[in-house]
């Protein structure tokens, strides 16, 4: 027997038949993507060399560099800021460097 789950697009076999996965063909939306599109794009430009680097299974010098020359253009944010230590100047460049970084423009 097929139940359907018509909120999610979703269609079922349960009973004596084989159990299947969901299907996913109608979903009207693609996964979303932790990336923004200019990392996304940072990303696929080290695809040549991760390809080298996983014919032979060893990524022992690719990661530091990605990791690198990513952090190096995304830093992380290493101590939180107290809000109330902050200067007005201050709030503008963080609240600045978040819409960049979110790619907020």
């Amino acid at each position: 027997m097929t139940h359907a789950d018509p909120q999610h697009g979703h269609q079922y076999i349960s009973g004596n038949e084989s159990t299947a996965a969901p299907k996913f063909e109608d979903s009207p939306m693609a996964p979303p993507t932790w990336t923004m599109p200019e990392q996304s794009e940072f990303l696929l430009s080290w695809s040549t060399l991760y390809e080298e680097h996983h014919a032979t299974r060893n990524y022992e010098t690719f990661w530091p560099k990605v990791y690198v020359a990513w952090f190096a253009r995304w830093p992380i944010q290493a101590v939180p800021i107290d809000p109330a230590l902050m200067t007005e100047g201050d709030k503008a460049a963080l609240a600045a460097a978040l819409k960049k970084r979110r790619g907020v423009r």
